[in-house]
């Protein structure tokens, strides 16, 4: 072999174009597994239906039990044998880890383990509507026409026939049999398991299960510093509605291209819960509140987009991976350090963090600021993060008077 061919084999395009193999060749065989576990279940369920003397059904279960094993056992010394050719000595390959962490006391059953072990990436294709596909063509075609009417599109004549058509037929992939009858029952019995909590972790992709009890305490404990949260008996959300409108119509009231659409629709409290810190010593809790109900969700990021230009981001990272590109491309010198701020968000002073996004707004030295009064702008802020509802866990109402939300999608199985 050349050194040519030699520096070709190291290249990252090569690196990576191998990798891509490998990871497609394991996909495939993912897909393989699957479809033979769904095979398997419906043959054993098939075998268990059949009429067969007990002892008989015992000799031949037993029996496919040694064949499998023997597979098995067969499968992994040539595989063994094959790697070790490969390195030029012995390997000892790890287990796979579980995709879960039970910090409950809940004993797991086999079923319960298999179907946690499917991993939060795991994603299952819902069962195919067609009501549902008709209902969403017609919202499409009304919106379409929406459009053309403020003159922004043209809408084929034939468009509607089209989808008229096409709202009558059923496209959808069908998903091999992942979930087996066996799992799904697992998955029930988890959902109805009220003496367990399932969340995600931290920062890791799996999940962590807590026994109720502790998960409320832990939820209980963080809501307790009434300097961050303060609780409330009635529901604002319809006068927090109301205040919300108000402050619109004066902004639309306002000559200027800046418009903000009025709070429609009803609306409910935001929800708390918290994401496991498995990573760090008794597991804490990381406070998150899901704004998404809230009357002040979308108002929130309009405001958000109108102020991002006007922040500085000289000294601003979005991602790891972008952090890393600069390591590459500036040859840094000096010591690193990783820093961390205990309870970020909830410690955040809010009326403070408000008057330095105003400063930056309304006197930026370059950008004209937007076309609003500035204490209307700070009456929106400060109705986005001090006065949004939101329920805890046990159901009480809550306002967060200080601190910011660190709000997530939330990914749980409840």
């Amino acid at each position: 072999m050349s050194h040519c061919d030699l520096q070709v084999q190291r290249t990252d395009f090569t690196n990576d174009f191998r990798r891509k193999l490998v990871q497609d060749q394991l996909e495939k065989n993912k897909s393989q597994l699957q479809a033979l576990r769904a095979e398997l279940e419906d043959t054993t369920f098939l075998y268990g239906n059949l009429a067969l003397d007990s002892d008989l059904r015992q000799r031949t279960m037993n029996a496919l039990d040694n064949v499998v094993s023997t597979h098995f056992q067969v499968g992994q010394t040539r595989i063994m044998k094959k790697l070790s050719r490969l390195y030029g000595g012995p390997l000892a390959i790890p287990k796979p880890s579980d995709s879960f962490i039970n910090l409950s006391s809940e004993v797991l059953t086999e079923a319960q383990v298999e179907f946690l072990n499917l991993g939060i990436n795991c994603h299952l294709n819902p069962k195919f509507n067609l009501v549902n596909k008709k209902t969403q063509i017609a919202l499409l075609y009304d919106r379409l026409c929406s459009l053309e009417r403020e003159g922004k599109i043209s809408v084929d004549p034939d468009l509607q026939e089209q989808l008229q058509a096409e709202s009558t037929k059923t496209r959808h992939r069908h998903s091999p049999g992942l979930l087996t009858p066996r799992l799904r029952q697992a998955a029930e019995q988890l959902r109805n398991n009220e003496n367990i909590v399932i969340r995600r972790a931290d920062k890791a992709l799996s999940y962590v299960i807590l026994d109720r009890d502790t998960y409320f305490s832990k939820c209980s404990d963080i809501l307790q510093d009434r300097s961050k949260f303060r609780p409330i008996s009635r529901n604002p959300t319809c006068h927090l509605k109301s205040k919300v409108n108000s402050l619109i119509n004066v902004v639309n009231a306002v000559n200027g291209d800046l418009k903000f659409d009025l709070i429609t629709c009803d609306y409910a409290p935001g929800y708390f819960y918290g994401n496991v810190k498995t990573h760090k010593a008794s597991n804490p809790l990381r406070p998150i509140i899901s704004q998404t109900p809230t009357p002040t969700y979308s108002l929130a990021k309009r405001l958000n987009n109108i102020i991002t230009p006007f922040i500085p981001t000289t000294y601003s990272l979005r991602s790891t991976d972008e952090f890393i590109d600069v390591l590459r491309s500036n040859n840094p010198v000096g010591i690193m350090a990783s820093l961390d701020a205990h309870s970020l968000f909830t410690n955040i002073p809010v009326l403070r963090t408000t008057e330095i996004i105003l400063d930056y707004v309304y006197h930026h030295p370059t950008l004209p600021p937007p076309k609003m009064p500035l204490t209307i702008m700070k009456e929106m802020l400060l109705a986005c993060t001090t006065e949004a509802p939101f329920k805890c866990p046990q159901g009480k109402l809550f306002v967060q008077i200080d601190g910011v939300a660190f709000v997530l999608k939330p990914l749980c199985l409840t």
